[in-house]
């Protein structure tokens, strides 16, 4: 997500989904030290398997988290012991190894041995970092600024832009007098301006509202107002082509 004008090294804001049983799976990996390797996945599932759920009715919702569970369990537990294989002295993947840890997860993807991996946590819902990219001269860094769970949290006083200065919204430009917001997309930091019609005035960012009879907008299109003046000129024309139109008729 980069709704905003800046420098995209480093004015940029992204949303990081968060699944709280890869921390069990890092911790298990950590506690077998630096000896895991690719082959060492085909023990995980008798050692970290689950069974607390096998025999159970699940409803269609709660399955597909567990899959959705299982899934990303697999391809995190693949991932960590590809990095700790090719940090070997020898840096050589043992292809036979990779094949049958890469069995493993396709089974667990596309077959119904999900519940192999299925730890007992399962994926905590609406739960989001917000991670901001800052940069120190080369080097750069993520920094977790906010949490979403139901509502945000967001530590204002950890988001560092560049030069000092918050950047502007990426399109969103403050609208003139007597226009609203047309949202692009349904991007609430991006949109276009459109005027109200002549006799309307602004009521939000988004709403034009008429003004009655006889009144008009003021000047910064902020509430309406008796205008005598112009009232009186729009009176004495209507009564002019009353008084033509009648003549027209005698004649």
């Amino acid at each position: 997500m980069n709704c905003l004008h800046g420098n995209p090294a480093h004015d940029t804001l992204v949303l990081v989904p968060q699944f709280p049983f890869m921390e069990d799976f890092r911790n298990y990996f950590d506690d077998k030290g630096d000896i895991v390797g690719l082959n060492n996945i085909v023990e995980v599932p008798g050692g970290q398997s689950s069974c607390s759920n096998i025999g159970k009715v699940a409803s269609p919702s709660k399955r597909r988290q567990e899959e959705i569970q299982a899934s990303m369990n697999s391809v995190y537990l693949l991932a960590h012991a590809y990095e700790k294989a090719s940090q070997a002295p020898a840096k050589q993947l043992d292809r036979a190894a990779f094949s049958r840890s890469l069995g493993h997860v396709i089974d667990v993807l596309y077959s119904q041995n999900w519940k192999l991996f299925s730890g007992q946590r399962r994926m905590k819902e609406n739960m989001f970092s917000l991670i901001h990219l800052q940069s120190n001269g080369s080097v750069k860094s993520l920094v977790n600024v906010g949490t979403w769970d139901s509502s945000w949290y967001i530590n204002h006083l950890g988001i560092r832009w560049s030069n000092q200065t918050t950047p502007k919204s990426f399109c969103g430009v403050q609208c003139s007098p007597g226009h609203i917001r047309v949202l692009k997309d349904d991007c609430k930091c991006c949109w276009s301006c459109s005027a109200c019609h002549y006799n309307q005035i602004v009521k939000d960012d988004f709403t034009c509202v008429d003004c009655l009879r006889g009144y008009w907008p003021n000047e910064d299109f902020t509430k309406c107002e008796f205008q005598w003046r112009r009232t009186l000129f729009d009176c004495t024309l209507a009564v002019v082509a009353v008084v033509f139109v009648f003549s027209f008729m005698v004649l």
